[in-house]
């Protein structure tokens, strides 16, 4: 099978003998469609592209059917990045910003953001009530954000690492699962750390 033409792709994983789980996935076609629909500026863009590698990421990881939906949220000239992704591998994310400034792809995301930024985790089963997470934003960037709202909320060691290009998102999820035997795993040097 020729596997060339495939532009969006999830790949889910797990180490033998360790109890580390990973998903990689790769969107180009999906990206590609999302910017086309509003003009954002680069850094924009690239934050958006990796919530949204992100929000596929965490989806494969639900057992259930629904929906995930992240979301980040600012005063600042970016307002608002959401990402949905759902169990029936669909996925959409958009973003609101102020138009009227031009914005500088240097500007750090906090400075983008302005103050009293959120991150909302929302997981939505077809069968069964929404969940949602709300906390404050902390990381300077959406793979630290992510750490830092899963070790802190889910108590999940989780490593995120996301690579943007002008055509498509990269996006690598690697997850300690809860072992009986931590001793021999930290002799293997197991360890998630960032």
């Amino acid at each position: 099978m020729n596997n060339s033409n495939i532009t969006d792709f999830r790949k889910r994983f797990i180490f033998n003998n360790l109890p580390v789980r990973g998903v990689y996935v790769n969107l180009s076609e999906t990206f590609q469609h999302i910017i086309s629909l509003k003009d954002y500026p680069k850094n924009i863009q690239d934050l958006l592209a990796q919530l949204l590698a992100a929000s596929v990421l965490l989806s494969s990881t639900i057992k259930f059917n629904g929906q995930l939906i992240l979301q980040i949220q600012g005063k600042g000239d970016l307002k608002l990045l959401v990402a949905e992704s759902t169990s029936y591998q669909t996925c959409r994310a958009t973003a609101e910003f102020n138009q009227m400034t031009e914005i500088d792809d240097n500007i750090s995301l906090q400075d983008l953001l302005g103050d009293d930024a959120i991150f909302v985790a929302t997981v939505q089963p077809e069968n069964g009530e929404m969940w949602q997470g709300i906390v404050p934003l902390e990381g300077s960037d959406i793979a630290q954000i992510l750490m830092n709202y899963m070790r802190q909320s889910e108590q999940l060691d989780t490593f995120f690492k996301f690579s943007t290009t002008d055509n498509e998102i990269h996006g690598l999820l690697l997850q300690k699962l809860p072992s009986d035997n931590n001793e021999k795993i930290h002799k293997r040097g197991v360890r998630l750390n960032y």
